[in-house]
């Protein structure tokens, strides 16, 4: 992984933490594709979304995230209604953002000198 992937995973780990931590405060998370460093660094709107490059796309061999937890929390995040949805709907939420936090973390350890848990702020 170059320096450029290395560092747009880390900025979208980053933006992955701040999404659990608004969801865990019931708040929307950001979704936008504009929201994430990979997108922002690998999407090709002018001929489609190829995301040729971007460490999801290199794992899953396929464009949009597809093949990760991204379409569950999409899903999730549809069934929510601001005021009327219940706790248990919110948790459902909080699960799946954390799937898509761990595969993007998982993603950080497929190559050699991939980037350590200080490098997106946690302690070890």
């Amino acid at each position: 992984m170059d320096d450029t992937a290395k560092q747009a995973l880390k900025e979208s780990i980053l933006h992955w933490e701040d999404n659990l931590k608004r969801v865990q405060q019931q708040r929307f998370p950001n979704l936008s594709s504009d929201a994430c460093a990979l997108c922002n660094n690998y999407r090709v709107l002018d001929v489609g979304v190829t995301c040729l490059g971007c460490p999801i796309h290199k794992k899953t061999g396929m464009a949009g995230c597809a093949g990760t937890p991204y379409d569950e929390v999409s899903y999730a995040l549809r069934l929510l209604r601001p005021g009327e949805s219940s706790v248990a709907q919110w948790k459902m939420l909080e699960g799946k953002v954390k799937q898509e936090l761990e595969f993007l973390r998982s993603l950080e350890g497929e190559t050699p000198g991939g980037l350590t848990p200080k490098d997106h702020g946690e302690t070890t």
